[in-house]
């Protein structure tokens, strides 16, 4: 239900084949902008602009329901901010060949591409970035129903940054990189849909001073966000300093924000420091759904301090800490099922909710598998050199086997004919998808792990 009321809220922006193929969105009102061109034309496509009337401080034409097109393959050096101030105003590409650049010598204490208080904003199909580290390559405020669609964005304080009071946003097939912050900031919304975007190379302001208190960059960082549906992501925050890949924060008491966590890539490993892929403190949060996802490296793989989260059929790698780090408050339901961890040091540690640990393969735990206060139920999981479990029961209906995944060397963890996983996990969840798509149970059985096993028949 939730991914169908995120579509009605955000149903005027381009459909997923739309965003995939490339193309920009047009309206009848156009406007072709050619940075290269020497003289400055009408604005059509055979009489270009060339951005001569946007390169000034205030004053910028902008106008209401309209489309401005940028030529593909050229640059529009920017000497000042680019100040959007209508309402229905689309910026994208025309022609063929690489996304068109926006670089920008604005200085840090300006943004690259501002929205201000404009609603019906989409930006796509553009390369922007700062030669002068811009507080914000682009920046939106108090805006409705926008978008952010195959850019790439790079060299800011922030990527992209969103401080709305309310509405919907898209960020879909974009790239950022290279930021002394946040890859993405994004607060104060009704709806957000985050996917298909590559994040990396993140909080570069750590390395100029550890100490300072605001070198604290995540990959993506949501504040009091309603509802969000984050997506097919790679969110690399590997090798760069403090903080998060995912931080779902709130500075509002009993906020209750809801979502779901789906097929992203989440790299944190990191020699040295302390780090963690995902963090909440969403307190009042209601049942978001983290699952399909890959967890890899890092010292704690979920800080949880969110109400009742449900965590199905992920991987977990190379986890140096914890798994999940239990602190939602006391009479919180917290569900890790049908996951797949290998390469852990501990599993499960808390400190008050209530952690329900079942169908989940553990291959090689080196600490101790269950710590802490809170009430921790394993059961119908299977265990395999594991150092230590703790003071709890590992359940009645637990193995200690082998798994036999298909080829462990290259992190392939499907189960092969011979697995003891097969068919000797709970229904949980009744009919519902594996990591990979398939439906469970496949035979008569839930299977344990992230990967239902599926038989080979023979053809007639």
């Amino acid at each position: 239900m939730f991914i169908e009321t995120v579509a009605r809220c955000i149903s005027p922006y381009p459909s997923s084949s739309q965003v995939s193929s490339g193309k920009s969105v047009s309206t009848k009102n156009t406007i072709y902008i050619d940075p290269s061109a020497l003289a400055n034309g009408t604005g059509t496509q055979a009489s270009p602009l060339n951005g001569n009337t946007f390169n000034i401080q205030y004053g910028q034409p902008w106008k209401a329901s309209t489309t401005y097109l940028l030529k593909r393959g050229t640059t529009f050096d920017v000497k000042y901010k680019l100040w959007i101030q209508a309402n229905n105003v689309t910026l994208g590409a025309y022609g063929t060949g690489d996304r068109p650049i926006i670089r920008s010598s604005v200085d840090n204490s300006d943004k690259v591409l501002d929205m201000g208080h404009m609603s019906d904003i989409t930006i796509r199909d553009l390369e922007i970035f700062s030669t002068a580290n811009s507080t914000a390559i682009i920046n939106f405020m108090y805006n409705v129903r926008c978008a952010v669609i195959n850019c790439k964005i790079h060299d800011g304080e922030w990527g992209i940054r969103n401080m709305n009071s309310s509405g919907q946003f898209r960020v879909l097939n974009c790239e950022v990189y290279n930021t002394g912050d946040d890859g993405c900031f994004i607060a104060n919304m009704d709806s957000l849909e985050f996917g298909g975007n590559y994040i990396h190379n993140v909080n570069l302001k750590y390395f100029v001073d550890p100490s300072e208190k605001y070198a604290a960059g995540d990959g993506l960082q949501l504040g009091n966000i309603q509802n969000f549906y984050i997506h097919d992501n790679t969110i690399d925050h590997s090798g760069t300093g403090d903080k998060f890949c995912l931080l779902l924060n709130t500075d509002q008491v009993g906020f209750s924000g809801k979502g779901i966590i789906e097929r992203n890539v989440f790299i944190r490993d990191q020699t040295g420091a302390s780090t963690t892929i995902f963090y909440s403190n969403f307190a009042d949060n209601t049942n978001t759904i983290i699952r399909y996802n890959k967890f890899i490296g890092a010292d704690v793989a979920i800080s949880n301090h969110s109400k009742n989260l449900q965590v199905y059929y992920n991987e977990f790698i190379n986890i140096h800490g914890m798994v999940f780090d239990a602190a939602a408050p006391t009479g919180s339901n917290s569900n890790v099922f049908n996951n797949t961890l290998y390469n852990v040091a501990n599993l499960v540690t808390g400190y008050g909710e209530t952690v329900n640990f079942k169908n989940n393969i553990v291959y090689t735990c080196t600490g101790t598998a269950f710590v802490g206060g809170s009430n921790i139920n394993p059961d119908y999981n299977c265990y395999y050199k594991v150092a230590k479990f703790g003071t709890f029961n590992i359940g009645e209906h637990s193995i200690k086997a082998d798994p036999k995944f298909n080829a462990l060397s290259t992190l392939n963890f499907k189960l092969q004919s011979g697995s003891p996983c097969i068919e000797k996990g709970t229904d949980v969840l009744g009919t519902y998808k594996d990591f990979d798509g398939n439906l469970t149970p496949k035979v008569s059985g839930i299977d344990i792990g992230a990967h239902e096993f599926i038989p080979v028949t023979s053809a007639q």
